[in-house]
């Protein structure tokens, strides 16, 4: 619809020159030749000959835009990609850092409990050495003591092996339990 709105707008104006052009006096002549129908003819051919380059210009403007948006596009996702796939490593760096860490405190909080079960083991291992020793009343109190700490110690290893089986996270909230698990073996052992 534009293009023959444009189109006719350009014969007119081609049909404007050239009555004009034929029209108009030079130095010396007085009219020149009227305009013919083939005259306006050839006007309306240039015209939609002139229509046609434009059209055809424009065409290839539209598509060449079109062809540059979608490299810009495609430029644009790949970027988008990358960016996203740069960040998904660098959180699961920064995951594999938090877990190894989580799993040194992990080892260093076991290791410091396995020592101090060792260390109550070998008070547990002496008092038995000492109540074989004894007689009576004191050998049977001494035993009743050793059954109510062993009881406990072994309560105490049941959350150790808990403690270190436990994966992830899981273990911190299973650490309060362990502590206190190991606080009532030391007030046992005092």
């Amino acid at each position: 619809m534009k293009s023959n709105r444009w189109a006719v707008i350009l014969v007119c104006l081609l049909a404007a020159f050239l009555l004009a052009a034929c029209g108009g006096k030079e130095e010396g002549e007085k009219a020149a030749a009227p305009v013919t129908k083939e005259d306006v003819k050839e006007a309306a051919e240039e015209a939609k000959e002139a229509t046609k380059e434009a059209a055809e210009v424009a065409k290839e403007a539209t598509e060449e835009a079109a062809e540059e948006a979608k490299e810009a596009t495609e430029e644009a996702a790949e970027v988008s990609k990358e960016a996203t796939e740069e960040a998904a490593e660098e959180a699961e760096e920064a995951a594999d850092t938090a877990a190894a860490e989580a799993d040194e405190l992990k080892a260093a909080y076991l290791e410091e409990v396995a020592s101090k079960l060792d260390t109550y083991e070998e008070m547990l291992n002496q008092m038995e050495s000492k109540a074989s020793m004894l007689t009576g009343e004191a050998k049977e109190s001494l035993e009743k003591q050793i059954i109510a700490l062993r009881e406990k110690f072994e309560a105490s290893v049941v959350k150790m092996e808990e403690f270190g089986a436990a994966s992830g996270s899981a273990w911190e909230d299973l650490k309060p339990g362990m502590e206190e698990s190991m606080t009532e073996l030391g007030k046992a052992f005092e």
